[in-house]
């Protein structure tokens, strides 16, 4: 939800869209990675489990585009 309102605010303040849904996604990840180290220790084995996932689903969809930024 943070990663949404984030993008809105930068599409109505900074006049920033973002190019790739992808992008989004992506930057949850990455945001959900940040906070990981607070997990308790019995959640933590679940949410490396579904980051792996999402990422390789994210992969397979996306591709280069969405790690490497080339099409």
């Amino acid at each position: 939800m943070w990663t949404i309102w984030k993008s809105r605010n930068d599409m109505v303040f900074n006049d920033k869209l973002v190019g790739f849904p992808a992008v989004m996604v992506h930057n949850m990840l990455a945001l959900l990675n940040y906070w990981k180290p607070l997990v308790k220790t019995k959640n933590l084995q679940h949410l490396e489990e579904v980051l792996g996932k999402a990422k390789e689903h994210l992969g397979r969809q996306c591709g280069d585009i969405a790690y490497n930024g080339k099409r």
